[in-house]
């Protein structure tokens, strides 16, 4: 077995689409659309991993969340109830590492940098920050200590 995808909702799809092209120097390698031709998905490629970007669609008529329940819809979208529940982090989720060979360290360093991600910790093996949504990430080169 092996790990598919990595999926994330959002409500601000094109933010966090644009900060993940930005630290991943790819553009999406597919990209779906809502029938009024927003965007309501972006999928990057992680060497056979898909990550997977989700629009949390205020706009669609349907009003069902992944377990099927029914969400109170109000004109202005949906509930502040459903947003702060959205918006946490669910138990269990922690964060998403990025794979990467210490010789291409520096590399990495540079990109965030010139991103201006602020990197919040660190360790002999990764870096940890956060992506425009909050959402915690890290470069690491486990087993590998990287040079800095």
């Amino acid at each position: 077995m092996q790990l598919h995808h990595i999926a994330i909702k959002t409500f601000h799809l094109e933010t966090l689409g644009s900060f993940y092209q930005g630290l991943l120097g790819q553009a999406p390698q597919k990209t779906y659309f809502y029938d009024n031709g927003r965007q309501r998905s972006l999928w990057f490629d992680l060497n056979g991993v898909v990550l997977m970007l989700e629009d949390i669609n205020q706009e669609s008529k349907d009003t069902r969340n992944d377990a099927g329940s029914s969400i109170q819809k109000t004109e202005s979208g949906f509930s502040s109830i459903f947003k702060e529940q959205s918006r946490s982090i669910p138990p269990g989720f922690y964060m998403i590492a990025l794979g990467v060979n210490s010789d291409e360290w520096r590399v990495w360093i540079d990109r965030l940098k010139a991103k201006e991600i602020t990197i919040h910790e660190r360790s002999k093996f990764s870096v940890y920050f956060n992506d425009s949504d909050g959402n915690r990430l890290a470069l690491s080169s486990y087993p590998t200590p990287h040079e800095l």
